[in-house]
């Protein structure tokens, strides 16, 4: 069994300097509510890996994926960018593998467990990207021009939703109970955890109380702690084993838009 890496289990704390952005104080304060955090936790805390799941082309063309019925794969990239995820947690002490049963995270869950061998993959429908109604399969352009309201809705207050689809709050429900309850099934162990852009930011949500400033690259690793209800961010859409892939982080996706 190999020992954990550093950055999944404990915040790094920026030194503060006499001058400081606005930016730079949040994350401060951030990691130093995580570590507070943390010093109210046991050994039983569960080390959860939250990982987007590799690019599409759909992401690419800038269009709205959510749980659309068309389902797109991983493209060459994004195959590309699940190896590298795959490569970087060989030597961590993963005991288990859970992704939404979409096709996008079935595909990175099952390229890491390929390379950790011996893992299977648990699909869990309530881990699904936002359910974005109306909107799905349109580019952001095409569901700007069509459905304004529903557009402006995505990015809304948190109860408000496209005809047809949920709203952040109703996303958040949902996400937060069911990683909850997986990471109680491990106590002390670290998990994976393959999402969606949409659910990433809400997790981001619960556990800082705001949403991550950003958009949360394809196969980046984001490490929580999780004890019952209470959560602390290790590290933030980390993308070091991704310099070699292409990614781009402009790329569409991976905001409360859903993708």
């Amino acid at each position: 069994m190999h020992a954990m890496s550093d950055s999944f289990t404990r915040p790094v704390i920026p030194k503060l300097s006499t001058k400081i952005s606005k930016a730079q104080r949040r994350h401060l304060q951030n990691q130093q509510r995580a570590a507070k955090i943390i010093r109210s936790m046991t050994s039983a805390a569960t080390t959860v890996l939250l990982v987007r799941h590799g690019e599409t082309a759909w992401n690419l063309q800038h269009r709205l994926q959510g749980q659309c019925e068309e389902d797109p794969p991983l493209n060459a990239t994004g195959k590309q960018q699940a190896q590298a995820l795959a490569e970087r947690l060989s030597t961590e002490p993963v005991a288990a593998i859970y992704c939404s049963d979409l096709r996008r995270t079935v595909q990175t869950a099952r390229t890491v467990s390929d390379k950790l061998q011996g893992h299977q993959i648990v699909p869990v429908k309530e881990l699904r990207e936002r359910h974005l109604g109306v909107l799905e399969g349109l580019t952001r352009s095409q569901a700007a021009l069509q459905y304004p309201n529903d557009f402006a809705n995505l990015s809304g207050a948190p109860d408000a939703k496209p005809q047809g689809g949920e709203s952040q709050s109703e996303v958040g429900a949902r996400v937060i109970s069911s990683v909850e309850r997986i990471a109680s099934q491990h106590p002390g162990q670290t998990i994976l955890l393959i999402l969606h852009g949409g659910v990433l930011h809400a997790c981001h949500r619960h556990a800082v109380g705001h949403e991550f400033k950003g958009k949360s690259i394809n196969c980046a690793i984001n490490v929580v702690k999780i004890q019952d209800q209470k959560w602390a961010v290790i590290s933030w859409n980390d993308a070091k084993h991704l310099s070699n892939t292409g990614f781009m982080t402009s790329a569409f996706g991976g905001g409360g838009e859903g993708g």
